[in-house]
């Protein structure tokens, strides 16, 4: 089998040493610049031919593959290999392009007025989200970088990590190390499913994150440093969510961003291409995350948001990023550097002592992913008495194991939702509450936070507050029944078509519910 690491530049090799009789030179700009419209009048052209060259197939195959056509694209790939059975690299790809086509021959298809989104049956329950965040996504990152493709995007959600492996040729290393569950690549946004991932994760702030580096692309012709693509794209995911601001500065990345700053650690942007997931380890990774966003928080904070597409558009015309830089900022690319160190010593940082990661970890099997990731080591004991007590209904007592285990490790996720839980069965909701409260703010993408204090507040009959944490654990893992149980009672009242999907993904996931199926007879019945 060929190696990953030929897909990510094979095309450029191959248009570059072709030698048919269009204008390859031209072909080669125009996929580097992401100017697909120019490659389609090339396309076109060959189309219009009788008889096709090796290199004139292999042209048309990259085509249909680019636009997500991966029948055409198999035909003619396979067309140019036939006729050129010697070129083993054009072998290797199009078994690429046959088994990305055999991945997803069975997705669904669903569309909306500026996406395609293809996915397996497993997933569908993602699509109305996905569909609507991406909309939402496309004119918010529009506006703020002054560009809307005119063509519908393609989006593939993969159903296994081992597939979306082989499609985005990214290795199971860079997605647990570099957490590179998505992608902007070939033309089209790729992500696995949240539901391949023990804790899920912020599935569609990346499929958003993932349609940025997009624009951006088509707003420069591919011609962004790394560094600012990662960082307008880490200012912008949350951006479909509109009462959202650009707080991407979440505990873990000021406790690292401080770290690095008192020990001369700072990750050179140089150091950060081609990609971040070819950094070291996932503190690296993060800490780099953290370095660019801040980066691009600085120029926007002094400069406004509109220095963005500004930027864009003269890297069009001017490859070296610096002097662009230089001369819209009015600076020395030396001094940016410097001011936007003090940009991040102004924030007043704090080092958060045991502050813990996001877990990427890969579901393989129904292992207790929670206690190998987040309960580690002398934790474990305390833990397992914990629970053995909660079991037995001792409910102080496992409070009490708990409660030691908190000591060592006070912003541990795990530990608080679990003190948070015995709070809520002895009825101490307020503790309770302080608790899933104090989890979400050290680490605001472990998921049971926001559905147990859902709970908690459903349990109150806060509905305006229940229904609020539980988009956000749906935001991480859809796929618990239960959320979607219950935002269905708090739809119910008032908006009887999103209880009904909420219910009908519910049942998806719970097909022997009888509960369920009673509330939707019923339903359905008015």
């Amino acid at each position: 089998m060929f190696k990953k690491i030929l897909f990510l530049l094979l095309f450029l090799f191959i248009l570059a040493h072709g030698a048919w009789g269009i204008d390859t030179e031209k072909g080669v700009v125009y996929y580097n610049a992401w100017e697909m419209d120019k490659v389609e009048d090339i396309a076109h052209g060959l189309l219009t031919k009788g008889s096709l060259k090796a290199d004139e197939e292999w042209f048309l195959g990259l085509f249909y593959f680019y636009n997500g056509n991966y029948e055409k694209a198999t035909y003619h790939l396979g067309n140019a290999s036939r006729k050129d059975s010697n070129n083993k690299k054009w072998s290797d790809f199009y078994t690429f392009v046959k088994a990305t086509g055999e991945i997803t021959r069975d997705f669904y298809t669903y569309e909306s007025e500026h996406f395609i989104l293809r996915l397996d049956g497993k997933d569908i329950i993602l699509a109305d989200y996905a569909l609507s965040a991406l909309e939402k996504g496309y004119w918010e990152v529009g506006r703020d970088l002054e560009c809307f493709p005119s063509r519908k995007v393609l989006v593939e959600i993969y159903p296994s990590s081992e597939d979306f492996n082989l499609a985005s040729s990214l290795s199971k290393r860079d997605m647990e190390v570099s957490g590179a569950i998505g992608i902007c690549k070939f033309n089209r946004l790729m992500a696995v499913s949240p539901r391949c991932l023990a804790f899920g994760y912020r599935w569609l702030d990346t499929l958003v994150h993932e349609y940025t580096h997009f624009v951006v692309n088509i707003k420069s012709n591919g011609k962004c440093p790394l560094w600012l693509h990662e960082g307008i794209a880490k200012n912008e995911e949350r951006r479909w969510i509109s009462n959202e601001k650009r707080n991407y500065l979440i505990p873990v990345y000021s406790s690292l961003l401080k770290e690095a700053l008192d020990n001369d650690e700072m990750i050179s942007f140089d150091r950060m291409s081609p990609s971040l997931v070819k950094l070291d380890t996932q503190k690296e990774v993060t800490l780099a995350y953290a370095q660019v966003a801040t980066a691009v928080d600085y120029m926007v904070s002094f400069y406004s948001i509109g220095i963005l597409p500004e930027i864009l558009t003269e890297l069009k015309e001017n490859d070296d990023y610096k002097k662009v830089i230089e001369k819209l900022l009015g600076k020395k690319y030396s001094r940016f550097q410097k001011d936007w160190l003090k940009f991040i010593e102004s924030m007043n940082l704090t080092i958060i002592p045991g502050i813990m990661m996001d877990s990427l970890k890969i579901k393989v099997t129904d292992a207790d992913y929670e206690m190998e990731e987040y309960l580690k080591g002398e934790l474990r004991i305390y833990i397992r008495l914990g629970d053995r007590f909660k079991k037995k209904g001792k409910l102080k007592i496992a409070l009490h194991e708990y409660e030691k285990a908190l000591k060592s490790h006070p912003y541990n996720p795990a530990i608080l939702n679990r003190i948070g839980k015995i709070y809520f069965a002895m009825d101490d909701l307020i503790k309770a509450e302080e608790s899933f409260k104090k989890a979400i703010q050290m680490n605001p993408n472990y998921v049971s936070s926001y559905t147990n204090l859902g709970d908690l507040y459903f349990y109150r009959r806060d509905f305006t507050r229940a229904l609020d944490n539980y988009q956000e654990s749906n935001r991480i893992n859809p796929f618990n029944p239960s959320i979607h149980k219950n935002m269905g009672l708090i739809y119910y009242s008032n908006d009887k078509e999103k209880a009904l999907r909420e219910w009908q993904i519910a049942e998806k996931l719970t097909p022997r519910d009888l509960e369920l199926k009673g509330w939707l007879m019923n339903l359905k019945g008015k």
